[in-house]
């Protein structure tokens, strides 16, 4: 069996700490400490995160998704996340909050992309409704528009001015075209291409969540 630290060989590590004193001296930090260091890319932070939620992460994903495997990768992938995006991420609630959330956001695109039945999508849709209700596990709206905002920034030019226009500043077709100096045939046809791509990209849930805010 592959010890759990072999999976961390991606991020450029030899797959375990630098020293029993090392791994003793930083799993006595909290985790307000073990982020601060992460943010300045110190590695024994970051596989001290990983020793200290891994499984408890795994426990998580697996029961929802009933396979171990996936839920392996969507852990790993969560942690990919974090240390690659270290300088970016900016963790408002605890350390434990945003490693569960984020692994629930990559649950939520799994059920999305696998086109589950559209009664158990809703319960999601619903109980992600409800993490505001819960200071631990809520999902952070500026979060998501972030990620949908992303999307639609690296749509191509012409098409992401008409899709702005459209779903944001709520003009209709014909106003679109005098404004660009074009028809209302090449405004709908950018438009419906921008939502073809934006569904590809996001996934269900986050497409339709961005249709219920554009709207």
């Amino acid at each position: 069996m592959l010890n759990k630290f072999s999976k961390l060989d991606k991020f450029g590590f030899d797959g375990r700490p630098n020293g029993f004193f090392c791994m003793v001296i930083y799993s006595t930090h909290k985790d307000e400490e073990l982020y601060a260091l992460l943010k300045q890319g110190d590695k024994n932070a970051f596989m001290e995160i990983f020793e200290r939620y891994y499984n408890l992460l795994i426990i998580y994903a697996d029961k929802r998704l009933k396979n171990r495997p996936e839920a392996e990768d969507v852990v790993h992938e969560v942690y990919t996340s974090l240390w690659t995006r270290r300088s970016e991420v900016n963790i408002q609630t605890s350390l434990a909050s945003y490693l569960y959330q984020s692994v629930r956001y990559q649950l939520l695109n799994i059920f999305a992309h696998q086109k589950i039945e559209g009664k158990y999508l809703k319960s999601l849709q619903d109980h992600v409704a409800n993490f505001s209700d819960q200071a631990d596990y809520r999902v952070r709206e500026k979060d998501i528009m972030e990620l949908i905002n992303r999307q639609v920034d690296l749509l191509p030019t012409k098409m992401r001015d008409v899709f702005l226009l459209s779903r944001r500043e709520n003009l209709t077709h014909r106003e679109i075209a005098e404004v660009l100096g074009t028809t209302e045939e090449n405004v709908a046809r950018h438009i419906t291409r921008a939502l073809k791509i934006l569904r590809t990209k996001l996934g269900l849930f986050l497409y339709y969540y961005m249709l219920f805010r554009f709207r």
